[in-house]
């Protein structure tokens, strides 16, 4: 199995929609969703930077 990119708010929306919106799982993930894309966006950055190793140079 091959992992596929996918932007956070569409997989965050995706689960959202698997357990149905007064599922506790949604109402957490709903709760959460921007602390979890600040920190997806947080990684992006500092992976474009160089901070973080990104798996395709050996750091």
């Amino acid at each position: 199995m091959v992992a596929v990119p996918v932007e956070a708010e569409i997989g965050l929306a995706e689960i959202c929609s698997r357990y149905g919106p007064e599922h506790p799982v949604s109402r957490s993930i709903t709760n959460a969703t921007p602390c979890i894309t600040s920190a997806v966006r947080a990684a992006q950055a500092a992976l474009a930077d160089g901070a973080l190793p990104d798996g395709r140079d050996g750091r």
